[in-house]
């Protein structure tokens, strides 16, 4: 009999993964998620508190077994530098009424790991029903099996939840910044991230990879290539620390690595660390094959940073994709984004599912939600995108063939 849903969310601090028993009631055996829906919401709050109507109207359309949310910016409840598992703990006052009676209503357990109230924080909703032990949780990278479940990522950037047949982790990738310990930061987080996908791969473990990766797969991710590569962050030399857009040989500083020219997500090395990470752990990318084969086809063979020409993007103008369509899982709303009013219709997809190839034959559909819509007055509007800058993307997998156990165990031969 399946497990019955419970009549209380959890308290707040059964978020650190100790609410085992809440989570497999009734002996079900576990499953996993049939669909996943990944949000960077960019502040939880404030996406609850203006846009919750459509919002929940969604959630509630999708019926989704997972739901990855990133850039939360909830506040901790205690503060910077005080001892983990309460430090990644956040305050949930503000999501009463919203959030938190949708998790109650429909059944979802809230694992949280926060960094602060204006910085990353990352959150992963399960379905109870789904039967996911508390061990099987895990909040930074190699903690799926052996880590502490209480060992939080310092920024709380990861979420990670082990199903029967695969891992889902749920990631938010550092900007790469324009200082040199920021891109150093990127460069460990990459490293050390590499390194943990090869090493699920070599213990036979599928996964499923998504978040805001910070980075695009190649030129048609980006609604105008030409535009973003000849980007390169600056600094403003008349106001100290503000953030500018500079125009390559027009405005900007020449660059130590031309590797890093680009606006942040499509630079050759961003491309490069994403694609290696993906082969590393054996994963594709489950919306570019669906949705964009013929430029995925052979593309591990030409090398990652080649993938459709992306090093001749300098000459093409457009994407090949809709550029108002369900393309891209960013856009410039605001027009104001990084100080820079140039963005005003823009687009990447920075958002992604990539998943091992021992899921490939899972795959049911991925798509991404939002679009932009030019009325016939010249209004424009983001639908799908719910107030935030980036808009939803979902994840459909058929069940697996012999059951969930199987299809994990198949990713030791792939």
């Amino acid at each position: 009999m399946a497990a019955a849903h419970p009549k209380r969310v959890p308290p707040v601090d059964a978020a650190l993964g100790d609410t085992g028993a809440k989570r497999h009631r009734g002996g079900a055996a576990p499953r996993d998620p049939a669909k996943i829906i990944n949000w960077n919401c960019r502040s939880l709050v404030a996406r609850c508190q203006g846009n919750w109507e459509e919002l929940s109207a969604f959630l509630v359309r999708e019926d989704a077994d997972c739901i990855v949310l990133t850039e939360t910016w909830l506040e901790p409840r205690t503060p910077v530098g005080e001892s983990a598992p309460r430090r990644h703990l956040p305050k949930l006052t503000d999501l009463q009424g919203s959030l938190l009676s949708f998790c109650e209503e429909r059944g979802y357990a809230a694992n949280w790991s926060c960094g602060t109230a204006r910085s990353a924080g990352t959150a992963v909703l399960v379905k109870q029903a789904l039967g996911v032990r508390p061990e099987h949780v895990s909040f930074s990278f190699g903690g799926m099996p052996g880590l502490d479940a209480h060992a939080h990522h310092g920024e709380g950037r990861c979420v990670a939840v082990a199903f029967a047949g695969f891992d889902l982790l749920a990631i938010y990738t550092p900007h790469r910044g324009r200082s040199a310990p920021q891109r150093a930061r990127r460069a460990t987080w990459t490293e050390q991230l590499t390194e943990h996908l090869r090493v699920q791969r070599a213990a036979g473990r599928a996964v499923v990879w998504t978040g805001d990766h910070n980075a695009v797969w190649g030129a048609d991710d980006l609604s105008h290539p030409r535009w973003f590569r000849q980007q390169e962050h600056a600094v403003d030399p008349d106001r100290p620390g503000a953030r500018m857009l500079a125009g390559g040989a027009a405005r900007g500083t020449p660059l130590a690595d031309e590797r890093e020219r680009g606006f942040a997500g499509c630079c050759d090395r961003e491309v490069d660390d994403l694609w290696g990470a993906a082969q590393a752990g054996g994963l594709f990318d489950a919306w570019g094959c669906e949705h964009n084969a013929a430029a995925h086809a052979g593309a591990e063979q030409r090398g990652p940073a080649r993938w459709a020409g992306l090093a001749g993007a300098q000459q093409q103008e457009f994407s090949r994709m809709d550029t108002d369509g369900s393309s891209f899982t960013w856009r410039g709303v605001d027009g104001n984004t990084y100080g820079s009013k140039e963005l005003l219709g823009r687009a990447m997809r920075l958002d992604h599912f990539a998943v091992s190839e021992a899921l490939r034959d899972r795959l049911g559909a991925c798509r991404i939600v939002g679009r932009r819509v030019v009325d016939s007055h010249g209004g424009v509007s983001y639908p799908g995108f719910f107030g935030s800058d980036h808009c939803p993307i979902v994840l459909e997998l058929e069940p697996a063939p012999g059951g969930a156990a199987a299809a994990g165990s198949a990713a030791a031969v792939s």
